[in-house]
């Protein structure tokens, strides 16, 4: 990594007098990505807080839903994990990434927090909402379950609601009418094993939690109603939440979903297992139990930059227009008028110039970079690129369709 900064800092001492080293970056490049006039990533200054690679990713694999099986039955085989186990652990990182996603206001005290509706199903992925509302009750989470069909015959289930009735939380048997009031609705109703046809009454609970602000809701491996292998089925009614745990790792069909944040829950995956079916298993922050993925946004809609380049006043309109005819970048915003401080020949100089701020996908990220060493009249023009982690989902989707 050292050895990357230095070749930066190096392209920065050949530069002309006129390719200016902006200050006004100074801040920017605390969490930014460093690209060279070739384009490529050299270093990142600072990893993100829930991930020890850089911010710029490539693309994750999925896991199919035959997989998704084996790394289940190969968890759970003789010896090894107990069902139990694997549901408490998975219970407990829901629990954990939901409180990072949907915190306590500060204006709520820890003994009325956020009030969280758990819709739990009859399987498996039922259980593990089970555990999750039961450690949100104990975070100080104001917490209601529904339950429309009970395992009562499997005294693993039987267990997990005695458990979840020990903690004073209240279990009902279908929907309530004002599901509005609730800051946060947890789906966990049908996980990967899940094969169509829908049958009631779980049809209607889909249909209600559609009708919902999909910005409260947060699905547990992946939204029920989703194929595992093909995502968002086009019949019925469909969940978009806003936030995603995946466990042990994701599914296929969520390549396709393009909420706010993604998390994983799967750090109890030994490493023999990760290994075999390319299980990333290191970024977990601290002791905790669930990590942010690289995207904010899933891979569906590709990790959207901010690219800052400098160029003399005169020429910057014109290289905006060639970035945005050659479907480089979705929009660019111009300041007309920067001014520009930096050291050249151990001399401070200073120089006005347009700042472009340039939206585009990493994809193009090197293509852009390309262009405008081409055009830009600087012998070492200035890119210097940040990725987006957030924001309306509508708009990163405009950005990556506006390039491809």
């Amino acid at each position: 990594r050292m050895h990357s900064l230095w070749r930066v800092a190096r392209s920065f001492t050949r530069r002309p007098r006129q390719a200016s080293h902006c200050l006004q970056y100074a801040a920017l490049l605390s969490t930014s990505a460093l690209v060279t006039a070739k384009g490529r990533e050299v270093g990142s200054l600072s990893e993100s807080c829930h991930s020890s690679k850089p911010l710029i990713v490539s693309a994750m694999r999925y896991l199919s839903q035959a997989e998704a099986i084996a790394v289940d039955e190969e968890l759970m085989r003789t010896p090894g994990f107990s069902i139990d186990q694997l549901m408490e652990l998975a219970g407990l990182s829901c629990a954990g990434a939901i409180a990072d996603a949907f915190p306590i206001p500060d204006t709520k005290s820890s003994a009325s927090g956020a009030a969280v509706l758990v819709v739990a199903g009859p399987g498996n992925n039922g259980g593990d909402g089970l555990v999750a509302a039961r450690h949100l009750c104990q975070f100080g989470y104001e917490v209601t379950v529904v339950y429309p069909k009970r395992n009562t015959r499997n005294p693993l289930f039987v267990n997990l609601v005695q458990q979840v009735s020990d903690v004073n939380i209240e279990i009902l048997d279908a929907l309530p009418p004002d599901v509005d009031k609730f800051d946060v609705v947890v789906d966990a109703i049908f996980g990967f094993s899940f094969k169509p046809p829908l049958r009631e009454p779980f049809g209607e609970v889909l249909a209600q939690l559609a009708e919902i602000p999909q910005s409260k809701l947060a699905s547990i491996d992946i939204p029920s109603g989703w194929d595992v292998e093909n995502g968002a089925s086009e019949d019925g009614p469909t969940l978009k939440p806003d936030v995603l745990i995946s466990l042990t790792w994701p599914k296929k069909g969520v390549e396709k979903w393009s909420g706010r944040r993604h998390y994983l829950g799967g750090r109890f995956v030994p490493p023999g297992i990760a290994s075999k079916y390319s299980i990333d298993t290191g970024g977990y922050p601290g002791s905790a139990q669930f990590r942010l993925l690289e995207s904010g946004p899933s891979k569906a809609v590709e990790a959207v930059v901010v690219v800052w380049i400098t160029a003399p006043v005169a020429e910057a309109d014109d290289l905006t227009k060639g970035i945005i005819s050659n479907k480089l970048a979705a929009c660019v915003n111009k300041i007309s008028a920067v001014q520009s401080t930096y050291m050249w020949e151990g001399k401070v100089e200073s120089d006005t110039e347009s700042l472009l701020m340039v939206k585009t996908t990493v994809t193009k990220l090197p293509v852009l970079t390309d262009f405008v060493e081409k055009t830009h009249s600087y012998d070492v023009p200035e890119t210097i690129a940040a990725q987006i982690v957030g924001g309306n989902a509508a708009y990163l989707k405009w950005v990556a369709s506006s390039v491809e």
